[in-house]
């Protein structure tokens, strides 16, 4: 079975200075369908650590590491404007 996985993350800073990260996951599996998740960044280590946790208990059901290949990698930077202006 093949699916494909993207993550994109987008850093936003706020007009008052603030920073934060968001995180996009899209998943496309013929098993299971298409879906997408958004986590904030602040929630970011507690993830990894269950999806770690999750792997260590069933290693025969979360895939293989030898099956996982990167398609492609892409970085974009830019700033955007005030929202206010649209």
């Amino acid at each position: 079975m093949e699916s494909r996985t993207k993550g994109i993350a987008t850093k936003v800073t706020l007009p008052d200075g603030r920073e934060f990260v968001l995180v996009e996951i899209a998943i496309d599996c013929p098993a299971c369908g298409q879906y997408v998740m958004q986590i904030a960044g602040h929630h970011l280590r507690a993830v990894r650590d269950i999806c770690i946790e999750m792997i260590d208990l069933h290693p025969g059901l979360t895939g293989k590491d030898d099956d996982l290949k990167v398609l492609e990698r892409l970085r974009i930077e830019g700033r955007t404007g005030d929202p206010t202006n649209n």
